[in-house]
């Protein structure tokens, strides 16, 4: 029972993984490209547009694999629900809050390298140094880890929330089904064979 009750949990959270991963190359790629495009901008509101940017655009992908293809373990009232506006709205809604700790990460980040180390991380990709660049990438990824495991939990528990008690209840009842049909038919068959007997 455990084995099958295990196996969907990790297919789901490598879908969700594989997931995480397209969704933040493209934060990322959209990321460099708004550092690029508000380089004259003073260096922590260039490093807050360019996170909003980034996970503003990243989260359009995001919900339609979440949707469609990671969360298959849900009930239909859920399949039927994520597709309202309704629900398109808390998900933007918690989207935007696991945005607005990537943001204030990021803030915090680039003006504690700033003010530490003189690192400058909001600077585009070819203009940083060695330092900075590195600085940027264990910066980006922390912040992705926090919003990742803020997505999981709220979208597991949350939005995609399966009744996994019912689940179970509804398995058992299938199981203690079939056993009772087997019993059935086992004892239908062993009457008809010995009334063949008798005659």
């Amino acid at each position: 029972m455990a084995r099958s009750v295990n196996k969907p949990f990790y297919a789901e959270l490598g879908r969700f993984i594989v997931t995480a991963v397209v969704t933040l190359l493209i934060d990322y790629f959209v990321n460099q490209l708004f550092l690029w495009i508000c380089n004259g901008l003073p260096s922590v509101w260039a490093t807050v547009i360019a996170t909003a940017m980034g996970f503003i655009i990243s989260v359009i992908p995001n919900y339609f694999l979440s949707t469609f293809w990671v969360y298959k373990r849900v009930t239909e009232r859920i399949k039927k629900e994520s597709k309202t506006a309704s629900f398109i709205v808390k998900f933007i809604l918690l989207s935007l809050a696991a945005l607005l700790i990537s943001v204030l990460f990021m803030w915090l980040a680039q003006w504690t390298c700033e003010a530490a180390w003189g690192l400058d991380i909001s600077s585009e990709y070819g203009r940083q140094t060695r330092a900075e660049f590195w600085a940027y990438l264990v910066c980006f990824i922390i912040k992705s880890a926090i919003a990742l495991l803020f997505n999981y939990f709220t979208r597991k528990f949350v939005l995609y929330k399966s009744d996994t008690s019912k689940e179970h209840a509804y398995e058992s009842m299938e199981e203690f089904s079939k056993s009772v049909n087997k019993e059935e038919v086992e004892d239908t068959t062993s009457t008809s064979s010995d009334e063949k007997k008798e005659e």
